[in-house]
């Protein structure tokens, strides 16, 4: 239950994040990517910005749990945000459990684009564990139910994509 609040917490700490000032250029991407407020609310995307998030947690949370969540690392002693400047996906379970997060890079600048994967994922903790997980789960379970289809894709964008225009029974792969 501690590591659920510790998840929800930050992905609240996300969705604020996307929507202040610091969200104005990942809205716009989102934006370009025909993700409206709407979507993005459907689908809790936030945002993380620089190394902040860390600081604020540790006043009421272990720092070993957030290593433990992979929220924060350790470097050298000294304690770092996981996820930094990207677009966040919370990946939620079947009972709406906030379980685990992957980041997707949105700033156009040489360093990152030469440096930095398109995509960071949560590493597996004790509430995530990736073969055990479908991304969107949580909105899709009702309606695979009903219609006793399933549509999965590989990546959460498709998904994403697919759910606003109509498709409600679809899922991505965590991994390939």
């Amino acid at each position: 239950d501690k590591y659920y609040e510790i998840n929800d917490t930050v992905n609240k700490y996300f969705k604020n994040n996307l929507f202040s000032s610091d969200g104005k250029q990942a809205i716009k991407y989102l934006e370009e990517r025909n993700i409206d407020k709407n979507i993005i609310n459907e689908f809790n995307i936030g945002l993380s910005t620089s190394n902040k998030l860390s600081k604020i947690l540790e006043k009421k949370y272990e720092i070993m749990d957030l290593i433990d969540l992979d929220i924060s690392k350790e470097i050298n002693g000294n304690i770092y945000d996981t996820f930094q400047n990207r677009i966040m996906f919370p990946i939620i379970d079947e009972n709406n459990n906030v379980i685990g997060f992957s980041g997707r890079k949105y700033l156009n600048d040489d360093l990152n684009d030469n440096t930095l994967p398109k995509y960071s994922n949560s590493k597996e903790t004790i509430v995530f564990k990736k073969s055990g997980i479908f991304y969107n789960i949580n909105n899709s379970l009702i309606n695979i139910k009903k219609s006793k289809e399933i549509i999965i894709t590989e990546g959460f964008m498709d998904t994403i994509r697919m759910s606003s225009i109509g498709y409600k029974n679809v899922v991505a792969l965590m991994g390939t």
